[in-house]
């Protein structure tokens, strides 16, 4: 806190048995027993110390001024690291996520059935996808609008974050199409949470016009098919419900 609390400049502590601040601390007068500290701040480029890269020894030292300067070197390496590490991420999450409704896009739902195929393939895990479809988009969108279009569909993404469980993703795939993956989920699983995000935007308060959603379900057979296969035999089941009059679940057979 001390170090943090200086970010300009290294913070020294040449012998903390002499320093008012540390002598009396647990650290200094047991296990580990600290005597010399030095912590140089790790600081942001607008200047917020997140924290320290720190030396510590038992005995009381003294740093010489090139120490001095490696430390502050090296902690400006750390910085450098932790920003470059964050600028991945955040690229990372860039190109997995819809810019639209803030949910997987069509690239990470690849990357996470796939994910979950290899685990439910290893483990024996049962593993279910839906498929999820706004009934009569195009006429919602010729109706009211493309902005009106654009807000529905965000709103039925946070719809279905909140209908399934923390482990379970869900995806945009295009358009007014959805995928959510199940996880450790039967079939008779998977109809249950189908029904629970159908019934969650039927039952919405849409200004305007309701909205309502075809689902498609489908358990997942890792060792026998293809993710090409597993969504060909799930959007079967999705056309089988707007077959059947649209907003209702269909399980794949």
């Amino acid at each position: 806190a001390h170090a943090i609390a200086t970010p300009d400049a290294p913070f020294v502590v040449s012998d903390a048995t002499r320093d008012a601040r540390f002598r009396d601390n647990p650290l200094v007068i047991g296990e580990p027993e600290i005597r010399f500290y030095v912590g140089a701040p790790l600081v942001t480029d607008d200047g917020h110390a997140l924290g320290t890269l720190c030396a510590i020894d038992r005995v009381p030292r003294e740093l010489t001024p090139r120490q001095m300067n490696c430390l502050v070197a090296l902690s400006r390496q750390v910085m450098a690291q932790l920003e470059l590490h964050r600028v991945v991420r955040q690229l990372a999450t860039e190109t997995t996520t819809d810019s639209l409704t803030g949910v997987d896009n069509r690239r990470g739902f690849d990357l996470k059935i796939r994910d979950e195929m290899a685990r439910s393939n290893r483990y024996g895990n049962a593993l279910a996808l839906l498929l999820v479809d706004i009934d009569h988009f195009k006429r919602f969108n010729d109706t009211h609008g493309h902005p009106a279009g654009d807000r529905a569909l965000r709103r039925v993404a946070a719809i279905l974050e909140t209908s399934v469980r923390a482990t379970d993703t869900v995806a945009r795939l295009g358009g007014e199409e959805f995928a959510i993956i199940l996880p450790n989920t039967t079939p008779e699983g998977a109809f249950t949470l189908a029904e629970r995000c159908r019934l969650a935007i039927a039952q919405a308060d849409w200004p305007g016009a309701g909205v309502t959603v075809s689902v498609g379900i489908s358990n997942v057979e890792p060792s026998t098919e293809t993710v090409e296969q597993i969504l060909e035999r799930t959007d079967q089941a999705l056309y089988a419900a707007k077959d059947q009059g649209r907003n209702r679940s269909v399980v794949s057979r």
